[in-house]
């Protein structure tokens, strides 16, 4: 249903038209209109974006017969987007008769769209019952909402999932050098919707990353080896959610493991450790989406642990692991 941003004389009707498509089932998805958009093209626009089965609009009525010009007289169009047909209905809240009041021409859109859906249903039964004979089936009663589904954008109705499988190069910029680790993501995309203009969408991921290679630096008297993990809470924004590419940035806050173990000439000398600080990232990546079910995920982070580790061989600096570091990962989800 399109809106003006700001409240008109046909805000009864539209409200009696929520209620009335509410009760008989109906999903109502609002989307509000600047002053300057034509409500035929932006309500075909959005629609293909929502995969929604009709779009109705109220307006003033573009001519009229009656001498009076009340204000709250109107016209309530409507798209049925799965037959390719429009209907207006005029309403006149001073006449008597209940075709014309605000709840019998909301009552009769209702009846409209569930019509329109019982003959889509009887197409389809006939339909398949040319190419294979089978039992009759019962004609199917409207369905309360438009599947909850993605797009190839990406943009949900409901929430979704996503789980990611992909690799990580951590670069240490302190003496160590990078790693490869195996990543691993788990996620939830809140639908667009939520957030009004639908430009953007946020997924909540819980990431962590592990069993990598090592690093090893090195002194005069020895090596230390570090084995690094990480394990972290991810906020994501993803803009443009309904187009294939979409940039995001990212913030996370986590644990950072650093595992060391050291290596010199003299054996009695060796020692080893194990560290554990929190940590919070900052990044950016790019979301590519080409199918509803499919996204590849590049991302990089930079990373600042809480508590960062020295790394001394033989008394010697050699390195701090955790202090700054920089992760890029890149990665394939599969989107349900």
């Amino acid at each position: 249903m399109l809106e003006p941003a700001a409240p008109d004389a046909q805000v009864e009707m539209r409200a009696r038209l929520r209620g009335e498509l509410q009760a008989a089932g109906f999903e109502v998805i609002v989307v509000t209109l600047s002053s300057s958009e034509d409500p035929r093209a932006t309500g075909e626009k959005r629609a293909r974006e929502l995969q929604a089965t009709a779009v109705l609009y109220v307006t003033q009525p573009s001519s009229r017969t009656e001498s009076s010009t009340a204000a709250s007289r109107g016209e309530v169009w409507i798209a049925d987007r799965q037959l390719r047909r429009s209907f207006v209905l005029q309403f006149d809240p001073e006449r008597k008769d209940e075709e014309r009041s605000y709840a019998g021409v909301a009552v009769h859109a209702v009846e409209l769209l569930k019509a329109n859906l019982a003959e889509l249903s009887i197409a389809a039964e006939e339909e398949s019952a040319a190419v294979a004979p089978s039992p009759a089936q019962p004609i199917a009663s409207p369905a309360p909402a438009p599947r909850e589904s993605a797009d190839a954008g990406g943009q949900r109705v409901g929430i979704g999932l996503s789980l990611h499988a992909g690799v990580a190069v951590l670069q240490g910029f302190q003496g160590l050098g990078p790693i490869w680790t195996p990543m691993l993501r788990l996620g939830a995309s809140l639908p667009a919707r939520w957030f009004g203009d639908g430009h953007f969408s946020l997924d909540v991921l819980a990431q962590g990353a592990f069993y990598g290679g090592e690093a090893r630096v090195e002194g005069r008297e020895g090596a230390a080896l570090v084995r690094q993990s990480s394990a972290a809470l991810e906020l994501w924004a993803r803009f443009a959610p309904t187009e294939v590419a979409q940039p995001l940035l990212t913030v996370s806050v986590g644990a950072y493991r650093a595992q060391i173990e050291g290596e010199a000439t003299d054996v009695s000398r060796e020692r080893s450790a194990d560290t554990w600080s929190l940590s919070n990232g900052v990044g950016a990546g790019l979301w590519m989406q080409p199918a509803a079910n499919l996204a590849v995920v590049a991302q990089g982070e930079v990373l600042v642990v809480w508590e960062k580790t020295e790394l001394r061989v033989a008394d010697q600096y050699v390195g701090t692991a955790g202090w700054p570091m920089l992760l890029l990962s890149l990665g394939v989800a599969g989107v349900f």
